[in-house]
């Protein structure tokens, strides 16, 4: 709770270096001195709620003071969950351009809007951006988009490459003559 008038500064300046400092705590302005320009003017440093002492009653204060702690909760809890949403979309991310086996990530339509590095390489493209070049220059040209039978196709080819990374992992993996050589189809088969 800040008085307007704090000797040589007023309330609404310390507001603002309380909220310059980030320190989390609600904020009411208690002031003589009515008028609608000082309030909005306390309202932007950041103050939760702004009162006058001519019109101060023991019901108004705890009613502010309510309300400064239900806005302050819910604040905080948005502030917590978009900060869970923040490290969800970083562990997806690292997941997604991380993982050896081939992602692509498409809109409902069949258009492929990003893919990762390995899907790059495994269809022979020095980068993602190539590759996505690649699909929306044969994409145009076809004037068609992937269908659901092209998705399983690839989704089929991703899993047995997986399973070839993890048997190459595990030493499992046949070599010499009854080797199985995974090549994943292009584009090209695709049509």
């Amino acid at each position: 709770l800040f008085d307007y008038r704090l000797g040589g500064e007023d309330g609404i300046s310390l507001i603002r270096q309380v909220k310059a400092r980030d320190i989390d705590t609600p904020v009411i302005l208690l002031t003589g001195q009515g008028g609608e320009e000082v309030a909005v003017e306390a309202m932007k440093a950041g103050a939760i709620e702004y009162l006058v002492k001519s019109k101060l009653t023991e019901m108004a204060l705890k009613r502010a003071i309510r309300y400064a702690i239900n806005l302050h909760k819910k604040e905080q809890l948005i502030r917590q969950a978009r900060a869970e949403v923040r490290a969800k979309e970083e562990r997806y991310r690292v997941l997604f351009e991380r993982n050896l086996a081939g992602v692509v990530r498409g809109s409902p339509e069949g258009r492929i809007l990003e893919c990762n590095e390995a899907l790059a390489r495994m269809y022979g493209y020095a980068c993602c951006r190539d590759f996505l070049e690649q699909q929306q220059t044969v994409q145009q040209r076809l004037g068609r988009r992937w269908t659901a039978r092209d998705v399983d196709v690839h989704r089929n080819h991703a899993v047995h490459a997986l399973h070839h990374v993890i048997a190459v992992a595990k030493g499992t993996a046949r070599v010499g003559a009854r080797a199985h050589r995974h090549r994943p189809l292009g584009i090209r088969h695709l049509i």
